[in-house]
């Protein structure tokens, strides 16, 4: 979030698309239960979603093609 200004500033100045994501490490139960693994995703990734739609609309992202990204 420390970069966010920055990433909006440089959007702008180049009129770059900005996207918003989560980088997650899935536990090691995942590894071990591959079944398991579209389970977990959509389960974390609610949550995240939302704060990444938050995120997106900005008032520091306005006139900047954008969009989240969630597992």
């Amino acid at each position: 979030m420390k970069a966010f200004p920055y990433e909006a500033a440089l959007g702008k100045k180049f009129g770059a698309s900005v996207f918003a994501c989560h980088i997650i490490k899935p536990p090691a139960l995942i590894a071990a239960a591959p079944r398991l693994r579209l389970i977990y995703m959509k389960w974390s990734g609610m949550p995240r979603k939302k704060s990444l739609d938050k995120i997106v609309q900005s008032p520091l992202l306005e006139g900047i093609k954008r969009k989240s990204i969630a597992p």
